[in-house]
């Protein structure tokens, strides 16, 4: 799910079985009640109102990180209960649960697709990330340094016959 339509080849690209826009009224009438599960990376504050009525029974709404449009989440009491639904929030995770997502991913052989530009670009980055003009699903902004130090090992790796993976 994304405002809009510029994903969409790419989410069905990375395995998703469908795709939804969330600005398209009839999209979203359609997924009322369907949803198990919503799991909001974004980085503004959704229309809760909109966003309640996709969960299921027993549903979970769960955001993670900070939103920068610095809006309060809202919504009525009677939007969760009756469904026993929740809204749930965390930051990014402790260090040994960043570890069993390694590990999971590992496992099912799940990578990144990162887009990847040197902090010297950050105002290009940001105003990608605002505009949803990525390339990728994601955004990386590294220093300089590390990107030259990332790019050395990825020659190495790759002379050297081997292969490397970064997540982030």
């Amino acid at each position: 799910m994304n405002r809009g339509m510029k994903k969409k080849d790419a989410a069905l690209a990375l395995g998703a079985s469908c795709y939804v826009d969330s600005t398209d009224k009839d999209q979203m009438a359609a997924h009322h009640g369907t949803f198990d599960l919503l799991l909001d990376t974004a980085p503004v504050t959704a229309e809760m109102s909109t966003m309640l009525l996709l969960l299921g029974p027993a549903g979970r709404y769960v955001t993670v990180g900070v939103t920068h449009d610095g809006k309060k989440m809202e919504f009525e009491n009677g939007q969760i209960l009756g469904k026993d639904n929740a809204v749930c929030g965390s930051t990014y995770g402790s260090l040994s649960q960043l570890q069993d997502m390694m590990i999971f991913c590992s496992r099912h052989n799940i990578t990144a697709d990162c887009e990847v530009m040197p902090m010297s670009e950050l105002s290009e980055a940001l105003e990608k990330n605002d505009k949803g003009t990525l390339k990728r699903l994601r955004l990386s902004v590294v220093r300089q340094e590390k990107l030259d130090a990332l790019k050395k090992q990825q020659s190495r790796s790759i002379s050297a016959g081997g292969t490397w993976g970064t997540f982030s």
